[in-house]
C-alpha cells in the first residue's frame, strides 16, 4: 500500500466516521446542508479516484465539476451557519436577511477572486487556472468566515462548545489545509500543458 492510497483511505474513514457521528447526533435537523455536504464529500472521495483511473483523459474535467459542486455546497453551508448563528436574534431581523447574507458572501468572493491568483497560473491550461483559482478563493472565504465568527463569538454570545462554532472551526482548519494543498497543486506538472 502506497502512502497516497493510505492517506486516501484514512481520509475516507475519517469522513465516514464524521458522517455517522452527524447522523447519530441528529445534526441533520439543524444543519441539513452541512450533512449533505459531508455525504457529498464522502461520495466523491470514494468514487472520484476510480472514475479518474478508468477515464484518465477526463480526470481534470471530473475534478473540476466535482470542485464546482463542492463550492456550491460550501456556499450553502456558510449561509446555513450564518442563519444558525443569527437564529437567537432572527425575530428582530427582516425576512430578507438570508438573501443579504448570501449576497454578502458572493461579494466577498468577488473581492477575494482577484487576490487568489498566483503568477504561476499563466503556465496552466485555462481549465486548470479556473480550478485552482476556485479552490483558493473558497479556501480563503472559509478562513475569513471562521475568523469573523471566532472574533465575534463574544458579541454573538457563542461559546466554543456551540455546534456552529465547532463546524466553523473545522471548516477553518480544513481551509488552511486546502489552501496549502492548492498552493502545492500549483507546483505540479498535472495542471500544466
Amino acid at each position: 500500500m502506497t502512502a497516497d492510497s493510505l492517506l486516501l483511505m484514512s481520509g475516507w474513514v475519517a469522513e465516514a466516521a464524521a458522517f455517522l457521528l452527524l447522523l447519530y447526533r441528529r445534526v441533520y435537523r439543524t444543519l441539513p446542508i452541512f450533512c449533505l455536504y459531508i455525504a457529498w464529500s464522502l461520495l466523491t472521495d470514494s468514487v472520484q479516484p476510480a472514475a479518474e483511473r478508468h477515464y484518465p483523459a477526463s480526470a481534470l474535467l471530473i475534478f473540476t465539476v466535482s470542485l464546482a459542486i463542492d463550492s456550491l455546497f460550501q456556499f450553502g453551508v456558510l449561509i446555513e451557519l450564518s442563519r444558525s448563528v443569527l437564529r437567537p436574534v432572527a425575530r428582530f431581523l427582516p425576512r430578507w436577511t438570508s438573501v443579504a447574507v448570501g449576497a454578502l458572501i458572493i461579494l466577498i468572493c468577488a473581492a477575494i477572486w482577484p487576490f487568489a491568483k498566483s503568477q504561476v497560473f499563466g503556465q496552466f491550461t485555462p481549465q486548470a487556472q479556473l480550478l485552482v483559482h476556485l479552490q483558493q478563493t473558497f479556501a480563503i472565504l472559509r478562513i475569513l468566515f471562521f475568523l469573523v465568527l471566532a472574533g465575534c463569538s463574544q458579541l454573538l454570545s457563542i461559546g466554543w462548545r456551540d455546534r456552529e462554532l465547532q463546524v466553523a472551526t473545522g471548516l477553518g482548519f480544513y481551509s488552511m489545509a486546502s489552501i496549502t494543498v492548492s498552493v502545492l497543486h500549483t507546483r505540479q506538472e498535472f495542471y500544466q500543458d
